[in-house]
């Protein structure tokens, strides 16, 4: 069970629970800010009818151009809705793109391309929906509901999650609180691994896009971490920090398309914090003002290279992050402008 607590006067008071004054408030703010869940998603359907006679509560896409299924539980229970949103992932796995597209477009009011290009700041894949995730969202879950999820996804490398919402009550005020049953970027790497990839194959990829100098001087990350291909945004190399993966280097150029002789490599912040103990904010602050760095979601980082000198100087910084201990990384993070 999630508890909030507030300051009174240097004491701990717990806040209380409370209650939603409409049952449907929780898919309003999710379509309007599915971030709220951490989710980096254009909505792109809203109580969408399969051909099975079902209602998805919410359809989104992400930057990649793979779809995400969002479904509130309501009053179903556990068991009744990890069923259904597994048959709604049966239908949505099928889809084309035309039909993606034709879903969306009465939604969003434009075309699909233009509220994609808008949301992620970049034009969408020719290719839509190579693979697609279910998110659970509820306020809470039995046991044996959440081993079935954790058997799904840790076993078979499904891509299903369950996100929790608590609603609180404070003068007045309604407070929400949201948390994960699994860590959702890890279900998302599970199911992307299926599909193998080689180093080999992501070299020879790294040579038709004139990126191989910049490649290689990412992979001098290794000796610290451990190098994993995977097929992540068209095709990445990721690095392993003590189980924490912090580095990832989008060969593919996937994620966010830059043009040959330029490599895009993202930084999930808030491990790479947890790791080295030192605030994201501030690791968000240093590769802002030193690199080509945008954000993505509320989790990730992305650094476009354009030369060897960027390359060099981003994983130099990187291997002094997850190589100094803790309190000699703040301080150096504070004042560094390497």
């Amino acid at each position: 069970m999630t508890r909030l607590y507030k300051l009174s006067k240097d004491a701990l008071v717990a806040v209380a629970p409370g209650r939603l004054a409409k049952e449907n408030m929780i898919q309003d703010w999710i379509a309007q800010q599915p971030d709220l869940l951490g989710l980096d998603l254009l909505i792109i359907g809203r109580e969408v009818m399969t051909t099975h006679g079902g209602r998805i509560d919410l359809l989104g896409i992400d930057d990649e151009g793979n779809l995400a299924i969002l479904e509130l539980k309501r009053d179903r229970t556990p068991r009744d809705i990890i069923a259904q949103v597994l048959d709604y992932a049966s239908w949505v796995a099928k889809l084309s793109a035309r039909e993606v597209h034709e879903i969306a477009l009465p939604y969003l009011g434009r075309s699909i391309e233009l509220a994609f290009e808008d949301r992620f700041k970049t034009t969408m894949p020719e290719t839509i929906n190579e693979s697609h995730t279910m998110v659970i969202i509820a306020s809470a879950f039995d046991a044996s509901s959440q081993r079935i999820v954790r058997y799904l996804s840790e076993t078979h490398d499904i891509a299903i999650n369950t996100a929790f919402f608590t609603v609180f009550e404070d003068d007045g005020q309604t407070l929400l609180t949201t948390d994960w049953l699994l860590d959702q970027s890890e279900v998302v790497e599970r199911s992307e691994a299926k599909t193998k990839v080689t180093t080999a194959e992501l070299l020879t990829l790294a040579a038709d896009r004139k990126i191989t100098t910049l490649v290689e001087i990412c992979r001098k990350l290794s000796p610290e971490g451990e190098e994993k291909p995977a097929p992540a945004y068209g095709g990445s190399l990721r690095y392993w920090f003590k189980g924490k993966m912090i580095f990832g280097v989008n060969v593919a150029g996937g994620r966010r398309r830059p043009p040959p002789g330029e490599l895009d490599v993202w930084i999930p912040v808030t491990r790479l914090s947890e790791l080295v103990a030192v605030p994201d904010e501030k690791i968000r602050e240093v590769l802002k003002r030193d690199f080509a760095a945008t954000e993505s979601g509320i989790t990730d980082c992305i650094v476009r290279l354009k030369s060897p000198e960027e390359a060099q100087k981003l994983v130099s910084l990187i291997r002094g992050w997850v190589t100094t201990p803790a309190t000699a990384g703040a301080i150096d993070l504070a004042s560094s402008h390497c």
